[in-house]
């Protein structure tokens, strides 16, 4: 966590994602790497074990099966059985030369077997040097220029002394050892691979948790936001054109649907111009922002507020205050009525707050929902709008069509 928690600035999250994102790469490939690593060395030790199995048993077989060939050959002394012996002891010289250059060139490789072969009381590789002058006088003998008999019998009887049991018991024992060491390092190297897969699974799961969920949340964050700012006016925070139009087109709709009535009204600042030019677009937009406040205050949370222009505003009365023109034109005065007892406040040149009164006019539309369109309502809600600039301004102006 102190890791996670150095690699994380508050001030550059994405680039914070960025490395623990490299971060947990770096180790998912280290430990693949390390699978594969563990997996080679699984295969080879496998397959080294082959080989050692198989010349360690040939040996133990041959050493128990030549002193029955010598026999044979005392026996019978003709050249097929003399073939037979020369044969199975270049096998088990094959053998015996193949484990103890492994066990020389790396005596770490099996400890078992270089103990057997060269320390432990069995000291097969002294063994089996004594084993192979004992039968060479025997092979090396003329079967046509003597008595060869009489030699292999003495080797037969000095093996079988004690030699051969000694051998295959070291043999037995260093078989044993060896498969039970083999058995060790492929079960240590099998657990290396199942802790480092675990670890990535962890990996992976913090990264989803730490890395991927970030991203996505702040994804959908900034969706949002996009979504907001494409739907919002910046200023007032209120809908824009855009938003006010898709809101109002649906709320048509469902009234047409119930065959209601609908109570849009269109609403401008009076002499707005003239606080611009006079007072400047910071306090022009003061005025903006404490009008759309004044919306928010006067009117109800589901009604449909918008920003549709510069300093004009539209309104689609949703409450119950829009079930009949009455009220629906009180709900619009008392507005007016707030708007003018409540002056802006802004700051002059020196930071002093200083007041702004201003007024508003608004021309509100009281109709049948059914077959209207927006546009249609908005142009009536215009003219009505115009109507009340003509007649001196900050007052509501009504029709009932």
């Amino acid at each position: 966590m102190s890791i996670i928690a150095s690699l994380y600035d508050p001030k550059n999250p994405s680039k914070s994602l960025t490395m623990a994102y490299i971060m947990a790469l770096s180790i998912i490939a280290l430990l693949t790497l390390m699978g594969h690593f563990t997996t080679f060395y699984i295969m080879k030790k496998q397959a080294e074990s082959t080989d050692f199995t198989y010349h360690l048993s040939r040996a133990r077989g041959l050493v128990q099966r030549i002193p029955y060939h010598i026999e044979n050959f005392a026996n019978h002394l003709n050249e097929i059985d003399q073939e037979v012996l020369k044969q199975s002891v270049v096998e088990l010289k094959v053998s015996h030369n193949f484990i103890t250059s492994q066990i020389k060139a790396s005596p770490d490789l099996s400890p078992s077997l270089n103990n057997m072969y060269y320390y432990s009381s069995f000291r097969i590789d002294d063994n089996m040097r004594y084993y192979f002058d004992v039968i060479k006088k025997c092979i090396d003998q003329d079967i046509y220029g003597g008595e060869p008999s009489k030699t292999c019998y003495i080797a037969v009887e000095i093996l079988n002394k004690g030699v051969v049991t000694s051998i295959v018991s070291g043999l037995d024992v260093a078989l044993e050892g060896y498969r039970l060491e083999t058995v060790n390092k492929i079960k240590f190297y099998h657990m290396i691979q199942i802790i480092a897969t675990f670890i990535i699974l962890v990996v992976l799961l913090m990264e989803a948790l730490f890395i991927f969920r970030p991203l996505i949340r702040k994804n959908a964050h900034f969706l949002k936001m996009m979504t907001r700012q494409a739907m919002e006016d910046p200023l007032t925070k209120l809908m824009n054109r855009r938003a006010f139009t898709k809101s109002f087109t649906a709320h048509l709709k469902r009234k047409g649907h119930e065959g209601s009535n609908v109570a849009v009204a269109l609403m401008d600042l009076d002499k707005f111009k003239s606080v611009n030019d006079t007072y400047g677009h910071d306090v022009g937009d003061a005025v903006l922002v404490h009008f759309s406040k004044a919306l928010r205050k006067c009117l109800r949370t589901n009604d449909i507020i918008g920003r549709i222009g510069g300093e004009e505003f539209a309104v689609v009365l949703r409450s119950d205050e829009g079930d009949s023109a009455e009220n629906a034109h009180k709900t619009f005065e008392r507005l007016r009525e707030f708007v003018e007892q409540n002056p802006a406040m802004y700051k002059d040149k020196n930071g002093k707050p200083q007041h702004l009164h201003y007024t508003v006019s608004a021309g509100l539309i009281y109709t049948a929902a059914e077959e209207q369109t927006v546009d249609a309502l908005l142009g009536m809600a215009d003219q009505l709008l115009y109507k009340a600039k003509e007649r001196g301004r900050n007052r509501v102006e009504v029709d009932m069509v």
